[in-house]
């Protein structure tokens, strides 16, 4: 950090040459990723000619660079860098295209660099890439590969190590491979740091893992254990999965009692997500249908037809989630009859069937296999016996 700030110092004074030496010496001790971008770009901007006289945005795109800007800089591992922050930033956006992934995969590979850090990134953009088409095969092996390789590298930080093993352990739950997925999870925790923010994200997983494979009582005590986090993001995930919870609950799935749960203080908990404009928004509106269907079916009809409006139902990796809110939706038409359902809603049913299962970093969209909520609606419904 004294590097980086002597760094603006001397760009203030018109020190170019000696500026940059700063800047890319920061870089190179730098532990946050954050921080390392920082300077990163205020290399970036001193090469371009441009005067540091005020802070720049961390994740500036520059997209003219090419690797004659990386060579100049004497560090390939800056367009590792530099390459998987672009990837990341636009995924969450708007998605990454095949074209795009390919081409930066392409540019890095053509570099001959063994560092740590640039391996590191190299096989990050890889898992993303297949994260992003859900080839959740190709995440498997490329996880894998990646261990195996950094395994035997000295200075690869621990953060690396857990983002494969978790992203591997998603890939197995989208497979309905939950044993493999159980045990990824648990390795991952090695290197996660207690109480941080990460850790919590395992902790997440492994609830959902197990919703998934219908171990519901001990997703109720991960719950239990890890509902309560200092990280607003990771307070309303769980507040989400807590609303399932309560649906298990209600469907005789999980005997824990429902008088604790409160739509309104659920709603408050997860105020900020609700104003996402990526589709996580999606997961509070399935909890709050399942709750009015249970409780209060004026409501649930009011409240279907204003989700079945929901703009971000048409993102990728959306199409299940679209197809079961549309089944939900599709009660009040079925007079709540099991068997009219499956008539009225015979195309999204198909669309539900024919849909790989999405999971993504960080988040899961689908916290119980929406195939399991639908046989337990049907039983709740009257439906003696249901299968799809």
């Amino acid at each position: 950090r004294k590097l980086y700030h002597l760094g603006m110092h001397l760009s203030e004074q018109l020190m170019r040459e000696e500026a940059q030496k700063m800047f890319l010496k920061s870089y190179a001790i730098a532990t946050s990723y954050n921080f390392t971008l920082l300077a990163y770009n205020c290399a970036v901007e001193l090469m371009k000619g441009a005067s540091i006289t005020r802070k720049p945005k961390i994740f500036k795109k520059y997209s003219q660079m090419k690797r004659r800007l990386f060579k100049a800089l004497g560090a390939e591992d800056l367009a590792a860098e530099y390459y998987y922050m672009i990837t990341m930033q636009v995924n969450r956006k708007r998605g990454v295209t095949e074209d795009t992934f390919s081409g930066i995969i392409a540019e890095l590979a053509s570099f001959v660099c063994t560092t740590a850090r640039f391996l590191e990134r190299y096989y990050m953009i890889r898992v993303l890439r297949h994260l992003n088409i859900m080839n959740y095969a190709s995440i498997k092996e490329e996880a894998q590969n990646a261990l195996d390789n950094l395994e035997r590298k000295k200075g690869v930080a621990d953060s690396t190590f857990q983002f494969f093993y978790k992203n591997k352990a998603i890939a197995h739950i989208a497979l309905k491979e939950y044993d493999e997925a159980r045990e990824l999870l648990k390795k991952a925790e090695q290197y996660a740091p207690a109480y941080s923010q990460n850790r919590g994200i395992l902790y997440y997983y492994q609830a959902v893992n197990e919703l998934h494979s219908g171990n519901y009582k001990v997703a109720y005590e991960l719950y239990k254990k890890h509902r309560k986090s200092k990280y607003d993001t990771l307070s309303e995930q769980w507040a989400i999965l807590g609303a399932y919870l309560y649906f298990l609950s209600a469907a005789k799935k999980l005997d824990v009692g429902t008088d604790r749960f409160s739509i309104g203080k659920y709603l408050n908990e997860t105020a900020d997500t609700a104003h996402d404009k990526t589709g996580n928004k999606i997961n509070i509106i399935i909890g709050e249908l399942l709750f009015y269907l249970i409780n209060d079916r004026d409501k649930f009809i009011d409240r279907a037809e204003a989700a079945s409006k929901y703009p971000y139902l048409n993102g990728k990796g959306t199409k299940r989630a679209k197809a079961f809110i549309k089944i939900l939706c599709a009660l009040p038409r079925a007079n709540f009859n099991p068997v009219a359902l499956k008539r009225v809603a015979r195309r999204q049913f198909d669309n539900l069937d024919r849909n790989p299962l999405y999971m993504r970093n960080n988040i899961s969209i689908e916290i119980i296999l929406f195939e399991a909520a639908l046989e337990m609606i049907m039983v709740m419904l009257g439906a003696k016996r249901y299968a799809l």
